[in-house]
């Protein structure tokens, strides 16, 4: 199944390029020594023109952001809380 990538589908000039295929399979990537030796430098400086760097940036959260995510969640309080009734509550499950 292929699915169409936006560069392509916004970019008539790109879209009209020989060098753009479709699918984007590249069809001399079909040995692992192929695969070992990578890109020309040219293949790999025009996709990284055309697509960018292949990066996620992640934000870190700061100690704050974790406490209030994390540590102050809705549904921990609720447990601490339940703990500490349970607790004041001198209730004995007996059998």
């Amino acid at each position: 199944m292929s699915l169409p990538h936006t560069h392509l589908s916004l970019s008539a000039e790109l879209a009209d390029s020989s060098d753009v295929d479709s699918d984007w399979k590249d069809t001399t990537w079909r040995t692992i020594p192929s695969l070992r030796r990578g890109l020309p430098t040219i293949d790999h400086l025009f996709r990284t023109s055309l697509f960018g760097l292949n990066a996620i940036e992640i934000e870190a959260k700061t100690i704050g952001q974790l406490l209030m995510d994390e540590v102050l969640h809705p549904f921990y309080i609720f447990q601490i809380f339940s703990i500490i009734l349970w607790s004041i509550d001198d209730y004995y499950c007996t059998y």
